[in-house]
């Protein structure tokens, strides 16, 4: 009992400063980019990306935050299809390899379109364990694995 409680009251004084960010095409959210909300939150917080094509190659940088489609909070499932991550041949389209920890999510995209020469051309997870949930991997190409690569990582994926 006595170590539930510090960590619950450290938990509960961190949501109390979390912020919700959004990230929106149209120019109306907080950010247009979705690199440009994760470099610019904080532990914690949770990013809200609206449906759309975004061109762009994301690293978490170690920041455990939360980013998500609408299917994050509580929409849909077919969020997962409109909301789209493309690397545009240009690389990893999600990296994290910075000790990302279980609270650090991605939730609700379809991932598309990366190339490296390197193993992970959707997903590159290396020493680190995100939360990967109702995601959609598809047209990835990589030197040895194409979709998702974890290297010394213990990740959780759900649907």
């Amino acid at each position: 009992m006595k170590k539930i409680l510090p960590i619950c009251l450290i938990f509960l004084i961190s949501s109390l400063f979390s912020t919700n960010l959004t990230v929106k095409k149209d120019g109306t959210g907080d950010y247009n980019s979705i690199q440009m909300a994760i470099d610019e939150a904080n532990s914690f917080d949770s990013i809200i990306v609206y449906p759309g094509t975004y061109y762009e190659n994301i690293n978490f940088n170690g920041k455990n935050v939360s980013v998500g489609s609408l299917v994050m909070i509580g929409y849909d499932i077919s969020y997962r299809d409109s909301t789209i991550i493309d690397g545009d041949r240009n690389g990893t389209v999600v990296v994290f390899e910075n000790d990302e920890t279980p609270n650090c999510h991605l939730n609700g995209f379809t991932i598309q379109n990366g190339l490296t020469d390197r193993a992970g051309g959707g997903i590159y997870i290396k020493e680190a364990s995100p939360t990967l949930e109702n995601l959609k991997v598809v047209y990835d190409l990589a030197q040895n694995i194409g979709g998702i690569n974890l290297l010394d990582s213990h990740s959780h994926l759900e649907n």
